[in-house]
């Protein structure tokens, strides 16, 4: 172990080196993350919350002598600090092509490896083209033991988990893969095809179902209900024999991890199902690209597929899968540095069917685009911007910056108000925080949380989904917990039931607001229902009502009824010819089709200004609107002193 350091653009990072070559195989471990969602339909969204792949080395290594002991000494000493290992997988000559990886840091190795050293730029001058090169993966050692440290060879099994800032990560270039056929109606851009060797011999086939099971009563038998047919899933062993096809395995998985979907040819025709509507064939040549062709009808049993294609007597016809990954982690094990192999678990996309008659496989299927969670934590004009991404967002002309934070459940009450929600981060990260546990912060702590889609060009929308005050915090280990609250503490405090405030004290359409739902009833049919999952916006059309609207978030603030459910309306479009977009808190029970009937009713944000114009109902106002500042039903309450003598 050599203590080293590495210039980056945010200053000097320093780190040990352990340059100790494997003994035998290596066992690569790579994660790309992946958050997954449910809608309320039953379709699954998938969204990547990383760009860039976290690598875990495990493999045997050997020391010697009084390098042993010092190894041991080390051990002994050090805990948590950055340690740096070769990505071994990417091990390769000076004279080779390295662009297949990127790097913050490289290091250099004799043939021997007995003389080791970092580098960011060109070669040292000593390296000859029997040494070797390979990029640096920083992070900390989870062994901590060395057998045999006072015999003549000593064994040290390293397990290395990445752990460090995002500047430090290695990257993979991204391949040119080939695609496979156009599934969408709407000319969606087309899926790639699998450009790896799958050996048919190792698969392993199973059929995954999600049943809901429920006992209900004190019966013997549960309620059950299935939602959806079982969907394929297969084992099946890829094989890179270079260090570029490993690579392009690795750039391959980083690109989709486990949502976005793509084709392989069926490895094992046998198990296949037979034949339907919407199926594409696979043709499979040696030396030739795979060629594919839709089943367009099915004469006598033989389908009819078109483009037409004749086989050769090579060629190998199979059913054409639209696949994903199952799982956001992949285990490659290498033995050899030209020969590598990795079991995929892959999981079938099912078909989608529209309502002529048409399938498409997997048209509704696949990855959305990548979330961010981004945190402001201010005190007075002290501001700290950070994000749980993993690399730095620009976001309203400021840099914010990667940390360990993220916040539980955003509460709701009954009144459609959010109650509070509880952020936690690494005591590290916020000096503000460290500020307010040891009661030193200039001002109560506020927060405002962003929810972020990011697109390749940075942020494409935002939504501010919480906004409050701190409530109470505390130092656990090395995480902070703080709770936040939308509006002071003292609001929790026993309050009149009837505030004196400037708002109103009524909950439209309830007693006291006096307005009847049924008189503000509007009608309206769904155009453009949309994809399943957030942002839960729908496009409507033919709106109804006892007035005429032409404002904006004339909506907002109230529901939708489609059938039984009933939604919350986050925002609406002024209407233009009867049509508007509105956006909700949630996708309905029953995702809708395109032009099923739904309800609208307007919703109110208690103001005076909204409570007369808009609802005419200025008579029922509930609230305070020329209160002064300083609110008479919250006054501070000042202890009583008994004078006199006895």
């Amino acid at each position: 172990m050599t203590p080293q350091s590495v210039q980056l653009r945010g200053g000097r990072v320093a780190f040990w080196l352990l340059a100790l070559p494997p003994v035998g195989g290596i066992e690569l471990s790579v994660s790309l993350p992946v958050q997954v969602e449910t809608a309320l339909c039953g379709q699954e969204i998938r969204r990547p919350i990383n760009s860039t792949l976290r690598f875990n080395q495990s493999y045997d290594t050997t020391v010697t002598g009084q390098r042993a002991a010092a190894l041991v000494k080390w051990l002994e000493d050090h805990g948590t600090e950055l340690v740096a290992v070769p990505l071994w997988a990417a091990l390769c000559g000076p004279a080779e092509d390295r662009s297949q990886y990127r790097a913050a840091a490289w290091v250099a190795m004799s043939g021997d490896y007995c003389r080791a050293e970092v580098f960011t730029g060109t070669l040292p001058a000593w390296v000859t083209p029997d040494d070797s090169v390979a990029p640096l993966v920083f992070g900390t050692l989870e062994n901590r033991s060395v057998d045999d440290p006072d015999g003549g060879v000593s064994e040290f099994a390293v397990e290395h988990v990445e752990r460090s800032e995002p500047g430090l990560a290695v990257a993979i270039r991204p391949f040119t893969e080939p695609v496979g056929p156009v599934v969408s109606a709407g000319g969606a851009p087309a899926l790639s095809l699998c450009p790896f060797l799958l050996d048919g011999r190792s698969v392993r086939e199973s059929v995954s179902e999600e049943i809901d099971r429920e006992e209900i009563g004190f019966g013997r038998e549960p309620e059950e209900h299935r939602d959806r047919p079982g969907v394929r899933e297969l084992q099946v062993a890829a094989v890179a024999t270079s260090r570029t096809e490993l690579a392009r395995l690795l750039s391959f998985f980083c690109e989709r991890s486990a949502a976005v979907p793509f084709w392989i040819p069926a490895p094992i025709e046998a198990s296949a199902p037979a034949l339907k509507l919407g199926d594409w064939l696979a043709y499979s040549t040696p030396g030739r690209a795979v060629e594919f062709g839709q089943v367009r009808s099915i004469t006598a049993g033989v389908p009819v597929v078109f483009p037409e294609r004749v086989p050769t007597a090579d060629t190998f016809v199979s059913r054409l899968m639209l696949m994903r990954f199952r799982s956001d982690s992949l285990t490659v094990q290498q033995r050899d540095p030209r020969f590598a192999s990795a079991t995929l678990s892959l999981r079938e996309v099912p078909a989608v069917e529209d309502h002529g008659g048409r399938t498409f496989v997997g048209e509704a299927a696949g990855a959305v685009q990548p979330r961010a969670w981004l945190y402001e934590i201010r005190s007075d004009v002290w501001v700290e911007r950070m994000t749980s991404h993993d690399v730095p967002i620009p976001f309203e002309d400021q840099l914010w910056v990667p940390a360990p934070v993220t916040h539980g459940q955003i509460g709701s009450s009954v009144t459609g108000l959010r109650d509070g929600v509880r952020v936690q981060l690494g005591a590290s990260v916020s000096e503000l925080a460290m500020l307010t546990i040891a009661r030193k912060a200039p001002a109560r702590l506020g927060v405002r949380i962003i929810e972020a889609t990011l697109g390749r060009s940075g942020v494409l929308f935002s939504e501010t989904v919480f906004t409050g005050e701190m409530e109470a915090a505390s130092l656990g280990g090395v995480t902070i917990s703080i709770t936040f609250r939308p509006w002071p503490v003292v609001s929790s405090l026993r309050l009149p039931r009837c505030r004196i405030q400037p708002g109103c004290n009524h909950a439209i359409y309830r007693p006291g607001c006096g307005l009847d739902p049924a008189d503000w009833e509007f009608m309206a049919t769904v155009s453009a229902p949309g994809a399943p999952g957030y942002p839960f916006t729908f496009g409507l059309a033919g709106l109804a009502g006892p007035e005429t609207v032409t404002e904006a978030n004339w909506f907002a603030g109230g529901w939708v009824e489609f059938g039984r459910d009933k939604i919350s309306i986050r925002s609406s479009t002024a209407p233009s010819g009867g049509a508007l977009t509105v956006t909700l808190a949630r996708d309905p029970r029953e995702f809708p089709e395109s032009g099923a009937s739904l309800k609208l009713f307007p919703g109110c944000d208690g103001r005076w200004e909204t409570c007369g114009p808009k609802f005419d109902n200025a008579l029922n106002f509930g609230g305070h609107p020329h209160i002064p500042t300083s609110n008479p039903s919250l006054v501070k309450l000042s202890p009583a002193v008994n004078g006199g003598k006895k």
